[in-house]
């Protein structure tokens, strides 16, 4: 993380307010490639808590920017609303930066009032940048709902900004294209960031973080109907909800992300599914050095997983991806990655280890008559159950149809009642397993390979099995 804290602007505020007029003729340093500002225009306006008007005349926001140019907090904003839905501050016309120089906007009131955002884009303004500052979402008595919100812009840039405790979504993005979400931090909303029908963007050197969703799902990253979006060194964490799901990344309908070196961990949830990422009917997506652990569940029943793929969630790939120590003595079932009912998904070189469960643990799942799933050079190790009628899979296929395992490794994965290290179940039908170590898997019932269908159409080839009891089930082989 690159993002620099309040206490080191703090220390720098006197030298920042000076120059000014010097930094608004040049355009900030930047990763992102998007031309975000016209910088023939050199505006300097200050923005202090005195220039606010939550009176009941404002209508669009307590401050409301509506000359382009670039914009300055004076001083940090404690912000009391006027309208329960009204805005601290409201961008109303293309071509704005507003640097908040290291302070925060709070809003503070005695009464239990929300605002609506801290920070709101107006309907098809573009080429915005909102930088250097903090959102504290709760003052003593009050909630910001939102910490920035657009909807339907183009060239948005958030660079170096902590979004603390904001009641529902830290950032809502709603038909953004060409975006950059940089050195950003969120904490403690029900979602650290929503996106919805945005199209080419970037989110890098950021993290989203922990949230209490209550009865509402917990959600780190919320992607429904977007394209073309990377995530690059992005952290999601602690997003825990008591009674409802929780997710690390929730992909609905999306396509073309590019995620490198995501990490989702410590998610937990108390009712039906916990997933580090989940893909919901999301296609053409690829993961790379990409990491779920510690994704758990605290009531008897709930379903863990550290990558979810379901509902027709085609053609993604998974490379030196990992999913450890997931699950938990309370998790039904447990699996570091699972296609249901997803085709055409290809893990490459990906480990699931130390995955646990009370009931049914798989390192690598396939289930729900998926087709043409693909493990290359995978490795499933140590996952192992707790209870007396546990079972362990290190790689299992069920109803799958034409997958392929190829060189992977399934070792010392442990079931209290059965311990598999490759497993055929269900009706599985051109599958292929070939050039697989399977070493050392443990249960009362323990099998190196197991092959339970019964119209098998199995390609063997090449393997080694040893370590363990039956070999082969299907001709009972020792």
């Amino acid at each position: 993380m690159s993002y620099r804290s309040s206490e080191s602007f703090a220390a720098s505020s006197a030298l920042h307010a000076k120059k000014v007029y010097q930094i608004a003729m040049n355009e900030p340093t930047r990763r992102a490639p998007l031309q975000v500002i016209n910088t023939g225009i050199s505006l300097n306006q200050q923005i202090s808590s005195s220039t606010l008007n939550n009176s009941f005349k404002a209508v669009d926001g307590q401050f409301v920017i509506k000359t382009s140019g670039r914009y300055f907090l004076s001083t940090d904003l404690n912000a009391a609303p006027g309208r329960s839905v009204l805005p601290v501050i409201h961008i109303a016309v293309s071509d704005v930066i507003l640097d908040m120089g290291g302070k925060s906007i709070t809003l503070s009131t005695t009464n239990h009032m929300p605002s609506a955002a801290a920070v709101s884009l107006a309907d098809g303004v573009n080429n915005v940048t909102i930088m250097n500052g903090t959102i504290n979402g709760k003052g003593a008595h009050a909630n910001i709902t939102t910490g920035i919100v657009t909807k339907n812009n183009a060239n948005v840039m958030l660079d170096n900004m902590r979004i603390v405790n904001c009641k529902t979504t830290g950032i809502d993005f709603n038909g953004v294209n060409s975006f950059s979400v940089n050195g950003v931090q969120t904490v403690g909303a029900i979602t650290g960031m929503a996106m919805t029908n945005c199209n080419i963007g970037v989110v890098t050197d950021s993290s989203f973080d922990a949230t209490v969703g209550g009865n509402n799902q917990a959600t780190g990253v919320l992607a429904d109907s977007c394209s073309n979006i990377e995530f690059n060194d992005v952290s999601i964490s602690n997003h825990n909800s008591t009674s409802n799901d929780a997710f690390g990344l929730y992909m609905l309908g999306c396509s073309g992300f590019v995620c490198k070196k995501v990490q989702s961990s410590r998610h937990t949830s108390g009712a039906a599914l916990c997933a580090g990422v989940y893909l919901n009917g999301s296609t053409g997506n690829s993961f790379i050095n990409c990491n779920t652990s510690n994704n758990t569940s605290d009531s008897n029943g709930t379903d863990v997983f550290g990558f979810y793929m379901t509902n027709e969630s085609n053609g993604n790939i998974f490379n030196e991806c990992e999913a450890n120590t997931n699950g938990s003595s309370n998790t039904k079932i447990c699996a570091g990655f699972a296609n249901d009912s997803a085709h055409y998904n290809v893990f490459n070189k990906c480990s699931a280890s130390g995955n646990t469960t009370s009931d049914t643990v798989y390192g690598f799942f396939s289930t729900g008559a998926s087709r043409g799933s693909v493990l290359r050079d995978c490795r499933a190790s140590g996952n192992n159950t707790v209870e007396a009628s546990g079972s362990a899979f290190g790689i299992a296929f069920e109803d799958e149809i034409g997958g392929a395992i190829q060189n992977c490794e399934s070792s010392t994965n442990t079931g209290t009642e059965t311990g598999c290290g490759i497993a055929l179940l269900g009706r599985c039908l051109r599958t292929t397993v070939e050039y697989n170590k399977i070493l050392s898997n443990a249960g009362t019932i323990q099998y190196g390979f197991w092959d339970d269908s019964p119209e098998a159409t199995s390609f063997l080839r090449g393997n080694i099995s040893f370590g363990h009891g039956k070999v082969y089930e299907g001709t009972e082989l020792i």
